[in-house]
């Protein structure tokens, strides 16, 4: 299968062999006597090799975000992808394992609905599953609503640990002040918080586009990205960074923001003109070593 997108590291670390089974408390260690870890980033389904020595692993997964879309004049944002880690998931030297990562949702300059972000797993989706934010509207065309922000992406799996919901995406109508104005994009899933929600739109005048979401890294830590601003007159921000991933694009112009990296959603843009902004591809990490885990061990 192919392997764009992918890195690898493998470091022997300890002379004696590990013993097969589960491992203990302590996360990825357990009987594993070498530390390394794989990186998967560039969407589509994928396979991994266990190393030897390797009995235990932890791992991210990060669903994708949604594209903005929806809506009337203004667009809704997507919602941001889901995160889940887990650890001491039991492997065998010499498996082979598949990896999907999830597909950023693409935008359109119309009114229809933001394209749905996909999943991204480990071995399968009843082991460790991230799923993609919704695109704008949430499969609803050219329609005013005031929940119209692509709903977040969750997670699960028998496997999961933790981990947050992707930020719903904000809606170009609230009801009191016009559809002029797309909404900001929702952030990815954090590791202990869910993403932020993008900014619903509260500027009565103007045609201006928003921020994308801002995505969550493959490093362990905390937080999820920050919503994206709605349209506003001038250059709008993206959403912040969570847990050592990138920013959100900016908005205000064309096209609205697309998210950043790992996850967050789109901005919703402003008729045809401003074209709605991309959601962010998802991603996987598996990590293996004594005492290696996520959040914090990684």
């Amino acid at each position: 299968m192919g392997r764009l997108g992918f890195s690898a590291r493998y470091i022997p670390t300890a002379s004696g062999p590990g013993s097969s089974g589960g491992g203990g408390a302590g996360g990825g260690g357990g009987g594993t006597s070498v530390t390394g870890n794989a990186s998967y980033t560039s969407p589509g389904t994928q396979s991994w090799t266990v190393p030897g020595g390797v009995f235990n692993v932890s791992v991210v997964v990060i669903g994708a975000g949604g594209a903005g879309g929806g809506g009337g004049d203004g667009r809704n944002g997507g919602g941001g992808g889901g995160l889940r880690y887990g650890n001491n998931i039991d492997v065998s030297p010499g498996e082979t394992i598949t990896v999907q990562v999830g597909s950023g949702g693409s935008a359109n300059n119309s009114c229809n609905a933001g394209a749905s972000g996909g999943q991204s797993y480990f071995r399968n989706t009843s082991t460790l599953v991230a799923y993609g934010g919704n695109g704008g509207g949430n499969g609803t065309n050219c329609s005013n609503q005031t929940n119209g922000g692509g709903n977040g992406g969750t997670g699960g799996g028998s496997a999961s640990d933790g981990g947050g919901n992707g930020g719903k995406g904000g809606t170009n109508y609230t009801g009191s002040h016009g559809d002029e104005n797309g909404g900001g994009g929702g952030g990815a899933g954090g590791y202990t918080q869910n993403g932020g929600q993008g900014n619903n739109n509260t500027y009565r005048g103007g045609e201006y586009s928003a921020g994308g979401g801002g995505g969550t890294g493959l490093t362990g830590g905390t937080s999820g990205g920050g919503g994206g601003e709605h349209g506003n007159n001038g250059t709008v921000s993206g959403g912040s960074a969570g847990s050592g991933g990138n920013s959100g694009q900016n908005g205000g112009g064309n096209p609205a923001g697309s998210g950043g990296n790992y996850g967050g959603g789109g901005g919703g843009g402003e008729e045809s003109d401003k074209r709605s902004g991309n959601g962010a591809n998802g991603a996987v990490k598996i990590i293996w070593g004594p005492g290696r885990s996520y959040p914090s061990n990684h």
